[in-house]
């Protein structure tokens, strides 16, 4: 009995590794999340990447924008002179 256990664990581990492990992709398609999928999780939901992406190669103008150059400059000498 202890020898069909240890090849029912044995085959239960390896079936696992493959099917289950490393397919994140696959079980967010399949709607479970593996990982919290909410606004405060570190992981995305690709899912939701996958619906905007056409918001990310969207070209933004930034000429309107005050970069600051010097003063940006100015603190990076500040805080990293050694680096600089």
């Amino acid at each position: 009995m202890k020898v069909i256990n240890r090849a029912a664990n044995s085959l239960l581990y390896r079936l696992s590794r493959k099917y289950l492990l490393g397919k994140f992709d696959f079980w967010e398609q399949m709607g479970i999340h593996i990982v919290q999928n909410n606004y405060y999780s570190s992981i995305p939901n690709l899912a939701d990447l996958r619906k905007k992406i056409d918001s990310f190669e969207k070209q933004i103008d930034m000429s309107s924008f005050d970069w600051n150059e010097q003063t940006q400059s100015k603190l990076i000498e500040d805080i990293f002179p050694h680096i600089l």
